[in-house]
């Protein structure tokens, strides 16, 4: 501690975009201080002029009775950098004062620091050495390629891929990958759209020597027409789509049909996938730079992030039961036929299974449309569609729009205004009764549990109601955010020792996220205690908060998303909706009760993809 008695801390400087930047800190004021510190933010140069905000944002006790005040200066610009003098008083009557000066440069290797630190998977240079490394090698394959012909099941598993001139070097590298299969029971449908094309005539023929190969010519139509003609023609007991320049691994089916033998009723898989060739801001490098990237880690099934964006995507696989049962995509959804498709399997499945590994390469060159969606227009509009055909058929009252990131969409529902709500304190709900929590519900459809100083933005409440007319969603929660808009949890991963972890941590409020998390909804184990809206009827058949917690409000809240989850309910993280809280640091509180309680959390987190680290909050590889 210093003489002044006050020590201030420089926690970083945060990216606001075209909003500014953020810096924080600490201030440690010493036993014997009352009351609230008096703050104030300049920026560092000889005007000394102040910035455009000065927050306390939160407080937490220290060692040896001091206090730790969280502050947050917000400015356009660090050019000057940052001054922060803090005064407080002492129970004896006199006053300390301390401040601390952040300089351009200290500021600037801050932000930098930042923006590696928040690098999530999507980003990492180190993946493609990391996928190498980590791929079956070539003594698993050989053992699968024994082992297949015992598995307890065996389908036949039909490749659907319209084709329509592709580079012949892709096309060929495709069928490679599907007829290397350690699975060997596959036929492959090959819808040729391409009318006369000499080098697609090539390798066509070249593919129709395997006899599990068939290949049918087709007048060119839509994307969705011509995948239609191929899966006319498929037989197989499942049914999996691969694009005609993509890229499969050698024991994809093999880990399907594994799947499928542990789970007899799974009607829908899917597994992650990753990009093949030269990232878009490479293009014109040459072949020799052409690598993996672009990973997908996806969590097991996630259907309010389905409904915001194909999530599912590659590689789709669908049981001949619900084929049977679903309508052909029609034209006006062309792009969109694997989106539409998942949304109908879904629909119908009896069990969806992620298969979590890395299994599809979504090949990347300048006319595909896994790096310039400019080159498909039409992709946005096709998805709206599908989405909203998906809620008329289920007879949900929403309207799909457009979302704020590419392929993104944002749902409103009806009939939010005529739902009763019941609002609740978190705080006096877990020092009552039990049965007082039920008591107070009366006629309510909706109950709304805050922290007493949670302030909700405008349209929050709306907003967590309306989504949960869905009736998979237990609960729908807010993104909850520092008081300064950075973002204090977008959901908590549950770790294997039942420790939290608020993820998205720390990141602007109009940041994208990892898979767009934030601004699109997705399902998560447990969210933070700051808000959460239940119906009454789920609230009810739960009984409530367990008491057991009373002594720490988001460890309620977590075995309350843990309970629902275990009755098949989902727990869903509403982007739209902000809710702001002082900040708050403590998630380790209750951990071996909770696992306990609910022993399947030492299995992991079903809504973090396998390969990342709970214990990260920006979904990184794990070590």
């Amino acid at each position: 501690m210093p003489a002044s008695g006050i020590d201030i801390r420089f926690l970083g400087i945060r990216p606001l975009y075209d909003q500014g930047v953020i810096a924080r800190f600490e201030a440690v004021l010493p036993e014997g201080c009352t009351g609230a510190p008096e703050l104030s933010g300049t920026i560092a140069s000889i005007v000394r002029r102040p910035v455009a905000e000065c927050l306390q944002i939160g407080e937490r006790p220290g060692e040896d009775g001091t206090r730790i005040v969280t502050v947050s200066l917000r400015n356009r610009t660090y050019r000057w950098g940052f001054r922060l003098t803090v005064r407080a008083s002492r129970e004896d009557g006199s006053r300390l004062r301390a401040a601390r000066t952040v300089s351009f440069d200290e500021c600037r290797a801050s932000e930098q620091a930042w923006l590696e630190e928040r690098r999530n998977v999507q980003n990492d240079e180190r993946y493609d050495a990391w996928f190498r490394a980590q791929r079956t090698c070539e003594a698993e394959l050989d053992r699968q390629c024994r082992e297949a012909g015992k598995l307890e099941r065996q389908p036949l598993v039909s490749i659907v891929t319209p084709v329509y001139r592709p580079p012949a070097s892709y096309l060929r590298e495709m069928v490679d990958s599907v007829l290397g299969q350690t699975y060997p029971k596959l036929e492959l449908i090959l819808a040729n759209a391409s009318g006369e094309c000499a080098e697609v005539d090539d390798v066509l023929a070249e593919a129709a020597r395997d006899e599990r190969v068939r290949i049918i010519e087709i007048e060119n139509r839509s994307i969705a027409e011509n995948t239609n003609a191929a899966l006319a023609e498929a037989t197989g007991d499942y049914v999996a789509f691969v694009d005609h320049d993509d890229l499969l691994e050698p024991d994809a089916l093999f880990r399907y049909v594994e799947a499928i033998c542990a789970a007899p009723e799974a009607d829908l898989l899917f597994c992650d996938e990753d990009m093949w060739g030269v990232p878009d801001d490479e293009a014109g490098d040459d072949a020799a730079s052409e690598r993996f990237f672009g990973p997908k880690f996806k969590p097991s099934w996630n259907p309010s992030r389905l409904l915001d964006g194909n999530i599912v995507c590659h590689m789709l696989m669908v049981s001949r039961r619900v084929l049977e049962q679903v309508e052909p995509t029609p034209a006006e959804l062309t792009g969109a036929q694997d989106y539409d498709l998942t949304l109908k399997a879904a629909e119908l499945a009896r069990e969806i299974v992620h298969v979590p590994r890395m299994l599809y390469h979504w090949r990347s060159y300048p006319s595909s449309s896994a790096t310039n969606l400019e080159s498909k227009p039409y992709l946005l509009e096709a998805g709206r569609l599908a989405v909203q055909a998906h809620f008329d058929r289920v007879g949900i009252d929403a309207r799909v729009g457009t979302g704020s990131y590419p392929l993104t969409y944002r749902t409103r529902f009806g009939g939010v205004g005529e739902r009763r709500v019941c609002r609740l304190s978190l705080e006096e709900a877990l020092h009552g009764a039990s049965d007082g929590q039920l008591d107070a519900l009366g006629d309510a459809d909706v109950v709304l549990l805050a922290a007493e100083d949670a302030v909700l933005d405008e349209g929050c409440a709306d907003e967590l109601v309306g989504v949960l007319a869905r009736d998979e969603v237990a609960i729908a929660a807010p993104i909850t955010l520092d008081a300064d808009g950075l973002v204090s949890s977008a959901g908590l991963t549950i770790r294997a020792d039942g420790v939290r972890t608020p993820m998205s941590a720390g990141l602007a409020w109009m940041d994208v996220g990892y898979s767009q998390f934030l601004c699109c909804n997705h399902d998560v184990s447990a969210v933070a205690a700051s808000c959460l809206a239940l119906r009454a009827d789920v609230f009810r058949e739960l009984g409530g908060l367990d008491l057991a917690f009373a002594d720490d409000a988001e460890a309620a809240v977590v075995d309350l998303c843990l309970r629902a989850g275990e009755r098949g309910r989902f727990c869903c993280v509403v982007a739209t909706a902000h809710v702001r809280v002082p900040a708050r640091a403590d998630h380790a509180s209750h951990a071996d009760d909770l696992l306990a309680r609910h022993p399947s959390i030492a299995e992991g987190d079903p809504f973090l993809g396998a390969c990342l680290d709970p214990s990260s909050p920006f979904y990184q590889l794990s070590s």
